[in-house]
């Protein structure tokens, strides 16, 4: 039985992320979610979804937090989906799950609060690069983490769910308390891979030790 603390929610129904919510993984359950990294870590981050997914890191090489301060090592996942969105959240190897922390709040930036989308082509969404910043986690040990778009696109959708139970970037990071996601124009799709990782090549970066 899966444990208490991998079941999913019920996604939003309108979500574009409702299908992939609806199986959680089988790798997890009944493990502790404030797992420590190590190559383990990685593989138990993969589940179901792996067959719908192309799984990318961005791990804050070359962006910027608040006043210019680096944000390089707070690590992120980018999902692109096989109907072309991409889901964004925190990887295992973020400090928040290294260093076994909880969340607070999560607040997100007013632009993102305000992003309002219509349309089968999602007309209206703010415009995003990889810099630009979606929201700050808040922790109990006061500690700040932005959180970054990680690729240029789109903003399609706020995980709510993330602003009234921040945990869940904690407690379910691969399914419900995904950030966001993000759309691309065809442009912006064939650049997708230029400033991210692998996952081979994350994997044998963030086993390695280098944090």
């Amino acid at each position: 039985a899966l444990s208490e603390s991998w079941r999913p929610l019920a996604p939003q129904p309108d979500s574009p992320f409702k299908a992939i919510c609806e199986r959680p993984s089988r790798a997890m359950a009944g493990s502790d979610p404030l797992f420590p990294f190590d190559q383990k870590s990685v593989e138990d981050f993969e589940d179901v979804v792996t067959r719908y997914y192309e799984k990318y890191y961005c791990i804050g090489k070359g962006l910027s937090g608040m006043k210019g301060t680096s944000v390089e090592g707070f690590d992120q996942y980018v999902q692109k989906h096989s109907n072309g969105l991409v889901v964004i959240g925190l990887a295992p190897s973020h400090p928040i799950f290294r260093e076994k922390k909880r969340i607070e709040r999560f607040q997100c930036e007013d632009r993102v609060a305000t992003n309002k989308v219509h349309g089968k082509r999602k007309r209206g969404g703010q415009s995003c690069q990889p810099n630009t910043c979606i929201g700050i986690i808040h922790c109990t040990d006061r500690t700040t983490y932005p959180v970054r778009a990680c690729v240029n696109g789109k903003l399609v959708e706020l995980n709510d769910q993330i602003l009234s139970s921040p945990n869940l970037l904690i407690e379910d990071a691969r399914c419900n308390g995904f950030v966001c996601i993000i759309i691309q124009s065809k442009r912006q799709k064939a650049t997708l891979t230029d400033t991210l990782l692998t996952k081979e090549e994350y994997t044998k970066l963030r086993s390695s030790g280098d944090k």
